[in-house]
């Protein structure tokens, strides 16, 4: 069976043998918290900084989350947020896809879920920043234009300690 819970709330279903949780992270389910951390560690062990932000992301409770659990154990996961534009208006964007052994299958669902979900409050744009191979390739494949190809961006960043 398959449905959105449009309030995200604790709904549960199953997609090609592979159960579901979807919900937003109020940043109180640490057993949930400690496995995402665990998984995106053992993907990015030398990248502390990323580890750092995504569990500041994680404490803080204001991002979403989609959940891939295969017999009880954590096999994936999307963190994600709404945001809105004066320019362009409402957009999805997406913080970090994490799967077990890089599973693009696992991704391809976790980024139609999320599409699913946010389609379904009328958004229509949804990003991503990846430096992950993987990730690119998988995005590619499900139709996301690279903007830094199409549209000659370029990202800047300033951080001021």
């Amino acid at each position: 069976s398959s449905g959105i819970n449009a309030e995200y709330g604790q709904h549960y279903y199953t997609t090609n043998n592979l159960s579901m949780k979807v919900e937003a992270l109020s940043g109180k389910d640490t057993a949930l918290i400690k496995d995402i951390l665990s998984m995106f560690t053992k993907s990015c062990p030398d990248d502390h900084e990323k580890v750092k932000e995504i569990k500041t992301l994680l404490d803080d409770g204001s991002i979403s989350i989609i959940v891939v659990v295969d017999n009880n154990k954590l096999s994936g996961f999307l963190l994600y947020y709404n945001h809105y534009s004066t320019w362009l208006g409402p957009s999805t964007v997406i913080r970090h896809i994490g799967t077990v052994n890089q599973d693009k299958l696992i991704s391809k669902k976790l980024l139609g879920e999320v599409i699913k979900i946010c389609g379904a409050k009328g958004i229509q744009r949804f990003d991503m920043f990846t430096e992950d191979s993987w990730i690119k390739e998988t995005l590619t494949e499900m139709n996301f234009v690279n903007l830094s190809e199409a549209e000659q961006w370029d990202l800047y960043s300033l951080n001021i300690q």
